[in-house]
């Protein structure tokens, strides 16, 4: 199995090894936090995320103009690129921290009528260990790149899987004598710098990546500026979505609110996590296809692909939150929350996943703009959707809490990620999208039928604790598997689950 598919494969061990660190991680900081720390938490987690954008793009812009070096063979010119980013990285890095420091003072005005005191300065010591995560973490993207471009994907995976399994078993110990938002981002702060030493020695050593500046090329930096640029305007759009939401809530509602929202915002993390990791995997190949092809077909083809692929766990996932999702919120929010907050957290998730499936299956569709160097079109449209959100969010928020920003957010992503983007992509790319469209109406009827048999086991076998849940969620994934497998799946997507059985029986022979 060669490294893209061994990449696919992680990618959603990964998620699912992310999913599990979630549901062990977020119970245990809620019990030994409490929910206000917990708020406090997220809040933070918030406004460092806005913090974070200033990697301006320049990750995937380096992959795409590293993938080119490689696909020309032109050793100069990648150790020239890799020069070039190392400069710009370091002075966005600086530039980050000034802008912390700006950011520190403004903590006060902002949330002193929703915060006390204490909480204020616990506020403000959290900001100072993120600010200092962002200056390590966002120049280190400069190896991500190259062991992207070069898909070392196994390494990337593996290292990332390691950190997230060491991260709740770290969280255990600390906490129960140290149970602050401080401590867990202290922890964070230390695995990502690990992460980040790791793929500095696995660039340098087994890569052999090779940084050296020939020339200071103008006109290649404008060229890749201006391509970061609307990369840059897609990651502020995505904290727009996403992270203002908690941002409003803290200073309209307090921190429980913010608690409660920051629930809903972790499952939904989880489930947008399930597709979106897969397309760095295709971006070097769907590059160096765009380089070389003189048609779409081969393009068309790994959407399609792709799309179905990642259809056909969306749905089993979006489906069985529909029928498990309520109890699952009952059991795994604990007794910190209400059972009425339990019960909004589950309704702002599908208020959120439903339309949210349609833009996470085609997310491969924005690894085709950014290979192509059309993602401009998209970038102006989602910055304009995005502040439409906030601005509805906003009054929303004040009349119905985190149900009026699921509400916002929601309705924003099918006017902007639904219906304008895909008449882009039909009109101006000349994507198949009907054809994509057909290929996923395949495999809508498995989903449906299962909801009716998951609605079903809630009336025959109401309530229960874990073991009653975890035995019909497991019942649920497996029927839908053989539904699935009979009806939908076709020869490629049996082999990808063939494929690892078929390797791993080879070695035990």
């Amino acid at each position: 199995m060669n490294q893209r598919k061994m990449g696919v494969v992680l990618s959603y061990a990964s998620m699912l090894m992310n999913i599990g660190v979630g549901l062990i991680t977020v119970p245990l900081m809620t019990h030994f936090m409490g929910t206000s720390e917990y708020g406090l938490y997220e809040l933070m987690g918030s406004l460092i995320a806005y913090m974070s954008v200033m990697d301006f793009g320049l990750s995937s812009t380096i992959t795409r103009y590293y993938s080119q070096a490689i696909a020309r063979r032109d050793e100069k010119a990648k150790q020239n690129i890799l020069a070039i980013s190392a400069i710009i990285y370091l002075a966005i890095a600086l530039l980050g921290v000034l802008i912390g420091a700006c950011v520190y003072q403004l903590i006060g005005p902002i949330y002193a009528a929703r915060l006390t005191p204490a909480e204020l300065i616990a506020c403000k010591r959290i900001f100072i260990v993120l600010i200092f995560n962002m200056a390590v973490t966002i120049p280190a993207n400069l190896f991500v790149a190259v062991l992207t471009s070069q898909e070392q994907f196994i390494f990337l995976r593996g290292v990332s899987m390691f950190s997230q399994a060491m991260q709740p078993i770290t969280f255990l110990i600390v906490l129960r004598f140290f149970p602050t938002a401080f401590a867990v981002c202290i922890i964070q702060t230390a695995f990502h710098v690990l992460v980040v030493a790791l793929n500095a020695y696995h660039c340098v050593r087994h890569v052999h990546m090779k940084i050296h500046l020939y020339s200071f090329e103008r006109g290649l930096v404008r060229e890749m500026m201006g391509f970061a640029f609307f990369i840059f305007l897609n990651t502020v759009i995505d904290q727009l979505y996403w992270k203002t939401d908690v941002l409003i809530l803290g200073a309209v509602a307090g921190t429980a609110a913010t608690g409660i929202y920051g629930i809903a915002s972790r499952i939904n993390t989880m489930y947008t996590n399930f597709s979106g990791t897969v397309n760095s995997v295709f971006l070097p190949q769907i590059t160096r296809i765009v380089t070389t092809a003189d048609n779409l077909d081969p393009i068309n083809a790994i959407m399609k692909k792709v799309g179905r692929i990642q259809f056909l766990v969306m749905s089993l996932i979006l489906s069985g939150f529909i029928c498990y999702g309520k109890r699952f919120l009952w059991l795994w929010a604990g007794t910190g929350y209400t059972d009425a907050q339990k019960t909004e957290a589950y309704y702002i998730c599908l208020l959120v996943m439903v339309p949210l499936i349609i833009p996470l299956i085609q997310n491969i569709g924005i690894m085709i703009l950014q290979a192509m160097n059309k993602h401009a079109f998209r970038s102006v449209v989602y910055f304009f959707i995005a502040v439409l959100n906030v601005a509805a969010s906003i009054p929303l928020a004040q009349h119905f809490g985190g149900l009026g920003c699921a509400i916002a957010t929601s309705g924003a992503m099918i006017l902007g990620n639904i219906i304008i983007i895909n008449i882009y992509y039909y009109r101006v790319i000349h994507l198949d999208i009907p054809g994509f469209a057909r290929e996923i109406l395949r495999l809508i009827p498995v989903m449906l039928v299962m909801i009716v048999f998951g609605q079903l086991s809630n009336v025959l076998l109401p309530d229960g604790g874990w073991l009653l849940l975890g035995a019909k969620i497991l019942v649920y994934a497996a029927l839908f598997f053989a539904l699935s497998w009979k009806f939908s799946m076709n020869d490629y997507e049996k082999q990808l689950v063939r494929g690892p059985l078929q390797a791993i029986v080879k070695r035990r022979r």
